[in-house]
């Protein structure tokens, strides 16, 4: 991916929570949200 991309992940891991934004904050990508789908989360990360 190229720097600006966004990645849209897919998680039922329910510590996702916690660890989809700390992976971007100590990697340098952007956490854009994440949203509630059936059974899983959708989090949308921006490639730094």
């Amino acid at each position: 991916m190229k720097a600006g991309e966004v990645l849209r992940l897919l998680a039922s891991d329910p510590m996702a929570v916690v660890d989809v934004p700390h992976f971007c904050s100590e990697a340098g990508h952007g956490f854009e949200g994440m949203a509630e789908l059936e059974g899983t989360r959708a989090f949308l990360i921006r490639k730094g």
